[in-house]
């Protein structure tokens, strides 16, 4: 089994970067694909920058992405993976995905601006950011900072209730820096294969065991009990 500190290698933390960029910029699309289908300034996201009128979420994402900026290449430098790259997932054999796609293409990106030793200014501030990252997790005296902690409806908002003891319910959101969410998932990720062995089998969460290339989940849990 890895060390600790491999799960903390560059090629790790540029990869846990390129993901939490693909699905920022998933959700961003979609946030664009609502405002283009309707004329209603609820879904129009340009009108809520300008105004600053933004909760504790949007501007924890706002913050997210103004440091994604600044660490990684803008959309349009990004290099084409390919037509016959990469046609299938690795680990899956399944057709990759949109993300997927720009996931590696992404990576690709990074990994050719580090072969040709570039100078870009995004690079150059990757490369502090991604040596701040290893210091931090294997110093003894890293502490992550307090999460904000934002409540997200479980279901479309209810202004008004014939039952005034049925309100809307939440869930609480622990939103973490970036620096913080890479690091408590990587050493996630370790734990998890530490421990892994030392579960029974009848056990199905928080596994790395993979049945059939995928990881178990309650599928099979169910499957296994109609058996």
């Amino acid at each position: 089994m890895k060390e600790f500190e491999n799960y903390f290698n560059e090629n790790e933390i540029l990869r846990q970067l390129c993901k939490i960029r693909v699905k920022v910029a998933k959700n961003r699309n979609k946030r664009h694909l609502l405002h283009l289908l309707t004329s209603d300034d609820n879904y129009n996201y340009h009108i809520d920058s300008k105004t600053g009128k933004l909760n504790e979420f949007e501007v924890y994402q706002n913050q997210i992405q103004i440091t994604l900026r600044e660490i990684l290449p803008p959309r349009r430098q990004w290099v084409k993976i390919g037509s016959n790259s990469r046609i299938k997932n690795r680990s899956t054999n399944e057709k990759l995905t949109s993300n997927d796609k720009n996931f590696y293409s992404l990576l690709k990106t990074i990994k050719k601006h580090k072969a040709a030793k570039s100078k870009e200014v995004w690079f150059l501030n990757l490369q502090k950011y991604v040596a701040k990252i290893q210091a931090n997790a294997l110093s003894q005296n890293y502490d992550t900072k307090e999460p904000i902690i934002f409540p997200k409806l479980k279901k479309p908002l209810k202004k008004f209730f014939q039952d005034k003891d049925v309100g809307n319910k939440c869930r609480p959101l622990s939103l973490f820096s970036l620096e913080d969410r890479i690091t408590l998932s990587l050493t996630n990720k370790f734990l998890t294969n530490l421990l892994d062995n030392q579960f029974e089998d009848s056990s199905y969460a928080f596994r790395s065991r993979k049945v059939n290339n995928k990881t178990v989940s309650h599928h099979n849990c169910i499957k296994d009990i109609i058996e």
